[in-house]
């Protein structure tokens, strides 16, 4: 936290006549009393409703020092006013305010103002905001939406939590319910479940190619909404007879232009979404490198689920400061030249009505950052270069787009062809990304009679897609689209504007979250839910509280309560918050699991050593004598064991407990022998097969691997694999690579894929080396042909 005076020289207008302290806590610094500091009484778990008369809060004992001194400096009596100096946002306020409270409960209320941006904070945005504070009431809407946000979830959280714990897992590890984490929860699991009972389906296409034109039958309606998907073979078969040998007539042919737009601007769940597709980042950790930017004063604030810019920034002289600057570093000049002018952009970035606490995430203009570029972690730098380039590719022009289609008509059957081609590339010429596959039509008339060869085409539905980390991000912001197809349209706008559960600044928490109490798992960046999870989303599906639409309308009163539009007010959404504690404690009481052995904590054997969290049922794995075994396995149910000696036919051994840590997180490479002798370094899975546990191997994990970039020794795609990044024809006897632990000896850290790609396409990279004394420095690492690479030690 910070706290300082103002000096009458900063001060102007209305001010001169108080002495200020402003003040900012970085996170919260108080808390409110669990249950059984309210009534010894409630220290019993049971099912049963707790509600406090009055809610009540407390400094964090970690934190109380620190507090104790700002609240002795509010209550000094030459304070006379105070500015709250808290984030732009309903987090930022209250936790400012929580302390404020605190100290005028006890000496009487002080005048509040309140400073708000969202902007860097350098010395100019800080003296400009200073000159105009607002009212510290025009933000009481904000305060109360904080208070019942806050109560609701100790009054759910804590009561549901408790009836659920003490029913089936009483004495074990407690099974926590929230208002967020459950839907979320829910929606893992029930995808699972649809996985689990998916019956594919086929369908046909009826197609009819030749003579430059490639066509689609419209198939008769039907409820998958595919309009050229037969799904009755019997149907398709006579159309496709209809068809054969007969002329097909041109009805009509429309052309149109489209204008194609580049990508808008980020706002946090978006480059959350972004950075797990392209860099395999957790949401967490674009969240931390983000807010690393941020408080470097190289971006904007980062926790904000807008994007879209206000008036304030609608000033091209401040786009363009800010655009040059980041395209400097990034290697952005010529983007930069070719910038649409910010009345020409209309409401695609510009957007009042769609800003929420804070604008979307983007450059400063770096002229008060914290240190130069080079001084950014690789990852730091990466996150910048995403964020700076998608601020300037934003206002570069848009492509246009000729479409065309065809109708055509054969027995009375219509086929329809499409082609479309770029007659301007505009923002894809500029930032060389390539777009769709073109097609054209030959020149055709009305009337026009063709021969075509008509064709079936057989195809098969497959099952939904496990959500990843970045695509559960994408579903908690787009919460309508996760309701029951009986859902209120109305019920639907308001979800489109609740804009999903959760914020910016918290999405991120809650798969580590659900982790971290055994209830889902991350494999390969996809989420499994685990027995523990799936056995208590059973005993909860028909509350509310697994629902999306519910979670998210209550986010949307929230903002009603910002805004002052609420009809519940602050009392009416805590007494919501009662009555649906009340139904979860009824259901807890009435509920029967599947099984209890979902709920069952085994203990740890006494000095057993622990390595990582089972991937069947989310306690602990264990090493045995002979095997790694899950502490459930005798009495809780669980079935996951695997021998130290699994791979010794391939030539491994034994698998040592180090390795199997690495095998629990996820694939891990280890040596073992092919069956022409050669030893091999695999990439090794767990994998659970009909009847067991075992150690899955893919010698060719690196023909599945994204491709990094050319080899500079022959041409061909540089590929991943478990210990290096190297060519593709390593089978035909190209030797190049670069090996991932390549900074070892020179004190660095192993070698993401994100540099991996930085330096085949730029050629070397910035990169942190520690001497044998501890002491870090900088080099440039340079691509070399011969040694995959070599440390520039001339710069």
């Amino acid at each position: 936290l910070g706290a300082r005076w103002v000096s009458q020289g900063e001060k102007s207008g209305f001010y001169e006549n108080d002495t200020y302290l402003i003040a900012h806590c970085f996170g919260h610094m108080t808390r409110l009393k669990d249950p059984g500091e309210y009534d010894e009484r409630w220290q019993r778990w049971e099912a049963r409703l707790l509600v406090p008369e009055q809610f009540e809060k407390l400094l964090m004992s970690e934190k109380e020092e620190q507090g104790r001194l700002i609240l002795s400096l509010i209550k000094r009596p030459d304070v006379t006013a105070l500015i709250n100096a808290g984030d732009a946002g309903r987090e930022g306020e209250g936790i400012q305010r929580d302390l404020y409270e605190m100290a005028f409960a006890q000496i009487g209320p002080k005048p509040v103002y309140r400073f708000w941006t969202s902007d860097v904070l350098s010395k100019q945005v800080i003296v400009e905001e200073l000159s105009r504070l607002k009212p510290g009431e025009a933000f009481d809407g904000l305060y109360a939406a904080y208070l019942a946000r806050e109560r609701s979830d100790w009054i759910v959280g804590f009561n549901a939590t408790r009836a659920y714990t003490a029913t089936f897992a009483k004495g074990g590890k407690p099974l926590s319910i929230g208002r967020v984490q459950t839907p979320v929860l829910a929606l893992i699991v029930r995808r699972e479940e649809a996985i689990e009972n998916f019956t594919p389906r086929s369908f046909w296409n009826l197609t009819a190619s030749g003579e430059g034109i490639e066509a689609k039958a419209v198939a008769p309606e039907h409820p998958e909404g595919d309009r050229f998907a037969y799904w009755d073979e019997t149907l398709l078969n006579a159309h496709l007879a209809q068809c054969e040998g007969k002329p097909f007539v041109v009805e009509k042919v429309e052309s149109k232009e489209r204008r194609e737009y580049p990508k808008g601007l980020f706002s946090m769940p978006l480059l959350q979404q972004h950075c797990n597709e392209a860099f395999g980042w957790a949401p967490e950790q674009t969240l931390a490198l983000a807010q690393s930017l941020y408080e470097k004063r190289f971006t904007t604030y980062p926790r904000t689920d807008s994007a879209y810019l206000g008036n304030a920034q609608k000033e091209d002289a401040l786009i363009q400061k800010r655009a040059r600057a980041a395209a400097v570093l990034i290697g952005e000049e010529a983007a930069v030249e070719a910038m649409l002018g910010v009345a020409q952009t209309g409401t695609r970035i510009f957007n009042e009505k769609k800003l929420t606490d804070h604008h979307a995430i983007i450059p400063s203009d770096l002229s008060d950052t914290s240190g130069g570029f080079g001084r950014l972690t690789p990852d730091e730098q990466q996150l910048f270069r995403t964020i700076a380039a998608r601020f300037i590719h934003a206002f570069l022009p848009p492509a246009v787009i000729a479409e065309s289609e065809a109708t055509l008509v054969c027995e009375g059957i219509t086929f329809v062809a499409k082609a479309s081609r770029y007659v301007e590339g505009g923002w894809r010429d500029i930032t060389g990304e390539t777009g769709p596959q073109e097609k054209s039509l030959p020149p055709l008339d009305a009337g026009q009679q063709l021969f075509l060869d008509a064709a079936a085409k057989a195809f098969t539905t497959s099952p939904p897609q496990r959500f990843t980390q970045g695509e559960i991000i994408k579903a908690m912001t787009n919460a309508h689209r996760y309701v029951s197809e009986e859902t209120d349209d109305a019920v639907k706008e308001a979800l489109r504007q609740a804009e999903g559960i959760g914020t910016g600044a918290t999405r991120d928490k809650f798969v580590p979250l659900l982790v971290e109490r055994g209830y889902v798992s991350i494999k390969n960046n996809t989420l499994h839910p685990l027995p523990r999870g799936r056995e208590l989303i059973g005993m909860l599906s028909a509350m509310d509280i697994t629902d999306f639409a519910y979670t998210a309308l209550l986010e949307h009163e929230l903002q009603k309560l910002e805004s002052g539009e609420s009809t519940l007010g602050l009392e009416g959404f805590v007494e919501k918050s009662i009555a649906s504690a009340k139904a979860l404690i009824q259901n807890a009481r009435s509920s029967e699991p599947a099984t209890k052995t979902a709920f069952v904590t085994a203990t740890v054997p006494e000095g057993a050593t622990v390595v990582g969290p089972c991937p069947s049922c989310g306690d602990k794995v264990v090493v045995g004598t002979q095997n790694y075994y899950c502490v459930r396995r005798k009495g809780g149910g669980c079935d996951f064991v695997i021998w130290h000696d699994s791979l010794a036919m391939m030539g491994h051994k034994s698998i040592k407990a180090s390795e199997m840590k690495r095998l629990l997180k996820g694939p891990t490479p280890l040596k073992v022998k092919k069956t022409d002798g050669r030893v091999y370094e695999a990439s090794c899975t767990l994998e659970k097969g009909e009847h067991k546990w075992r150690v899955r191997i893919d010698f060719d994990a690196g023909l599945k691997a994204e491709k990094l970039g050319k080899c500079p020794a022959c041409g061909a795609d540089l590929e991943e694999s478990p210990a290096a990044f190297g060519c593709s024809r390593w089978r035909e006897g190209c030797e190049f690579k670069v090996w991932k632990d390549a900074l070892k000896r020179f004190g660095g850290k192993k070698l993401t894929k994100t540099q991996a790609k930085q330096l085949f396409s730029k050629g070397e990279i910035p990169v942190t080396l520690k001497r044998k004394d501890g002491q870090e420095y900088e080099k440039h690492a340079v691509l070399d042909t011969l040694y995959g690479l070599r440390i520039n030690f001339d710069r």
